[in-house]
């Protein structure tokens, strides 16, 4: 699986802070922090959301993006900006020759929504609903 990277544009002509996640079998045992917890933390209504999910039976905390998602709002944090989940997005890993190599699950589904792009160039984004 490919290494999933999330995008927050604070609007402050810095560059975005950007994250990234891996499923929870390829995570490295070092960087192994249930995403849960940061979630839950910063984003308490949107962790009720994602923690009722449940359509592969496995966990939605097992995937990338979920991953990517709850650094990116550790570093928001860290960086002292207001998180406004309106801001973040998430990027579509390519192969070197163009070919896709992400789609989000259908637990991720639930949560996130294409926000624009055609083939490798794709954005995907939190559901406005649960913004």
């Amino acid at each position: 699986m490919p290494t999933i990277t999330a995008d927050f544009n604070h609007g402050h002509n810095h560059g975005p802070i950007f994250s990234r996640g891996e499923n929870a079998v390829d995570r490295p045992v070092n960087d192994r922090r249930a995403p849960s917890i940061n979630v839950r933390a910063y984003a308490p209504a949107l962790y009720a959301h994602i923690n009722a999910v449940n359509r592969l039976r496995r966990s939605p905390w097992a995937c990338a993006e979920a991953q990517a998602l709850s650094k990116l709002l550790w570093y928001i944090r860290r960086a002292g900006y207001v998180i406004d989940l309106s801001r973040i997005t998430f990027g579509r890993p390519t192969g070197y020759d163009g070919a896709e190599l992400w789609t989000p699950c259908e637990n991720c589904l639930e949560w996130l929504e294409q926000a624009g792009g055609w083939g490798p160039d794709v954005t995907y984004r939190i559901r406005p609903e649960l913004q």
